[in-house]
């Protein structure tokens, strides 16, 4: 399946998979097409059409030049079983995150990793003894927020945390039976939280009510440019909220399609990634502003 996308320009798009005989496509402005096949993906960040990252399976991190792919990093720690790197974000060039899961033996519980760039070396920033996995990390001043889970407790718990100098800062928790909707994503200056059928934003140490969203099929994630232009993912299709009203971008409820977690957003089109499990295909929407 398709993971991930991201681009620097509607001409200039990537989308990584997790396997198949095609792990890397390009979009040009015109078609979607297969770039190199590496390894296993589950993420893909970029800067410039020359400055792209894009990892995944056995912790292997690749960087892209404008010219080709290699393998720049890999995380790996002594007697290590397996390990993913789930997301990559960055505020420049030299100041990224790569955040991810692994394990130490075949039955051990999953554990988290925490990598930064700085422009010239990966290096670890800290990992978890206590059965976290990271899957999304975002960034905006000196904030660095993180997405974690527990899977290996009943029922699956769910964590918020910021990186302090040495450490991790838990912010909020919860498990699945108690929230529909667990996420958060960067929107122009602000981080944005979704817990249940609230975005809320974090202030003076506690999370505050943004917005509640009343539509029953709300409750996975958001993306946007800013308070007024944000993107929904319904459990049965798109949505968009405008600042004042929320409409529905397209609807699946009658097929077998998932929204993926992750979109690419420019200035007046956006590219959202879609699972047909029906049919065993990857779909990408791809919608333009009207004038």
């Amino acid at each position: 399946w398709l993971y991930d996308i991201w681009g620097s320009s509607p001409e200039d798009v990537w989308a990584v998979a997790s396997s198949g005989l095609h792990t890397l496509w390009h979009f040009d402005g015109e078609s979607w097409e297969p770039a190199q096949n590496i390894y296993s993906f589950e993420t893909v960040f970029g800067f410039s059409e020359a400055d792209v990252w894009a990892a995944g399976s056995d912790g292997r991190i690749y960087h892209f030049d404008g010219g080709s792919w290699k393998l720049n990093y890999t995380f790996n720690k002594p007697d290590m079983y397996s390990g993913s790197v789930m997301d990559i974000w960055g505020e420049s060039a030299s100041d990224v995150y790569a955040v991810g899961t692994f394990y130490m033996s075949n039955d051990s519980d999953a554990e988290g990793f925490i990598l930064h760039y700085n422009g010239k070396e990966w290096s670890e920033v800290l990992t978890t003894d206590f059965g976290i996995q990271f899957i999304r990390i975002r960034a905006i001043k000196n904030r660095v927020n993180l997405l974690g889970f527990n899977m290996d407790t009943y029922p699956d718990s769910m964590f918020f945390y910021e990186i302090g100098k040495n450490n991790l800062i838990e912010l909020y928790s919860t498990n699945a039976l108690q929230t529909n909707g667990f996420s958060f994503n960067r929107i122009g200056d602000e981080i944005y939280y979704v817990i249940g059928n609230t975005i809320n934003l974090y202030r003076n140490g506690e999370f505050k009510e943004w917005k509640l969203v009343n539509e029953p099929e709300f409750g996975y994630q958001i993306y946007g440019r800013n308070e007024k232009d944000i993107f929904m993912r319904m459990r049965n299709g798109l949505a968009h909220y405008n600042g004042d009203n929320i409409y529905y971008l397209f609807d699946i409820t009658s097929t077998l399609l998932t929204m993926s977690f992750n979109a690419m957003l420019f200035d007046e089109e956006v590219f959202f990634l879609v699972n047909d499990f029906n049919n065993g295909t990857n779909l990408i929407y791809h919608g333009t502003l009207e004038d």
